[in-house]
């Protein structure tokens, strides 16, 4: 058994729920994935290295955040979406369930 060191920066008072993925490694992954305070993630996530999310973040069950992402503060993704990377994410936006963002 491999025990790897923990890939991303969480703020205080993070929630983060059993069976999540944080700072996911792929080939040329280069920075941690980075979040801010008081983030809320739901089982189920995945965010990928190269990441970095504002404070008051809500992430909903099963949710998948390719690389090189910037999500501003008080952002709600909801369940089921998909962010394919390469995006860039404004303050407060609300992405409701089962969206699909295509890399732009």
């Amino acid at each position: 058994m491999t025990t790897e060191t923990p890939f991303y920066e969480i703020g205080p008072d993070a929630e983060i729920a059993p069976n999540v993925i944080l700072g996911y490694r792929y080939l040329g992954c280069k920075a941690p994935t980075r979040i801010g305070a008081r983030a809320r993630i739901h089982s189920g996530a995945v965010i990928y290295a190269d990441t970095v999310i504002g404070k008051r973040f809500t992430c909903g069950h099963n949710v998948t955040i390719r690389a090189e992402c910037e999500i501003g503060d008080w952002v709600a993704i909801l369940h089921g979406s998909t962010l394919e990377g390469r995006l860039k994410i404004g303050k407060g936006v609300k992405i409701m369930a089962h969206v699909y963002l295509p890399s732009r």
